[in-house]
């Protein structure tokens, strides 16, 4: 895909195609299921199956491979994911997670060890983008294993978010009072991922220049244990990440 995905309304093009494909096998795969007369491998999936199957009339043009079909899914739902992401309009990306929910629901299905992996890194990447409290959750390492942590932007709440704005009017000083105090504890909730234990190093690397230009900034700083500090161009960071880490 990536080879015909020479501007982006033909990667659109190409990937939706796709997308619909694996969204009709799924869909097939899911409302026939009971009718494929699969043996019993786990009581939960296979009841549903055959209460679907109630439900829905019999339409077996081919009785699939489960694990077959766990392969032709299982890249198709990362490439939903995918779209999702990086698209801007709102009904491609409603169109995408509507394809991605049923594709996911198809592999869970397919009773595969392999598929069910798949769906849980792909609930993974999921939370990882669109819940910010899961960024810090989910972001778990010890020693070299996390070594560098990069933040692109300091952990302030979506001023938009419901619970925001209803929590919000319960100060005088929303921003100061509320705002502030939330994503500095965000912030020290993110190098405690870094840092978890005396023998743990690292570096932090926040890319918002709010840090330094704005009042709040020595908030955030002023949050975290004794340690070094340095700021400068992004074109010094490669290099001094990695003189940190070697000394």
């Amino acid at each position: 895909i990536s080879r015909l995905a020479s501007s982006r309304s033909r990667w659109r093009a190409v990937a939706t195609s796709v997308i619909l494909a694996g969204a009709l096998v799924s869909l097939y795969f899911i409302t026939q299921y009971g009718h494929f007369g699969y043996p019993d491998k786990l009581g939960l999936i296979h009841r549903l199956g055959t209460w679907i199957g109630r439900l829905v009339p019999s339409a077996v043009m081919w009785v699939p491979q489960t694990n077959s079909v766990a392969a032709f899914l299982e890249g198709i739902l990362f490439l939903a994911i995918a779209l999702v992401i990086t698209e801007d309009r709102r009904s491609w990306r409603a169109a995408g997670a509507a394809g991605a929910a049923l594709i996911a629901v198809a592999l869970l299905f397919s009773v595969s060890r392999g598929a069910w992996l798949a769906v849980l890194v792909a609930l993974w990447l999921w939370l990882a983008f669109y819940w910010s409290p899961a960024r810090w959750i989910l972001c778990v390492g010890a020693g070299e294993a996390l070594s560098v942590l990069v933040m692109t932007r300091l952990p302030f709440s979506v001023p938009t978010d419901p619970v925001f704005v209803a929590r919000s009017e319960l100060f005088d000083d929303p921003f100061n009072q509320y705002a502030v105090p939330q994503a500095v504890l965000k912030f020290k909730q993110g190098f405690g991922r870094l840092i978890r234990s005396r023998s743990d190093r690292g570096a932090l690397v926040v890319l918002d220049r709010r840090i330094k230009s704005k009042y709040y900034g020595a908030a955030f700083l002023g949050s975290l244990p004794r340690c070094a500090v340095k700021s400068g161009p992004l074109r010094r960071l490669p290099a001094e990440v990695a003189a940190w880490l070697n000394r």
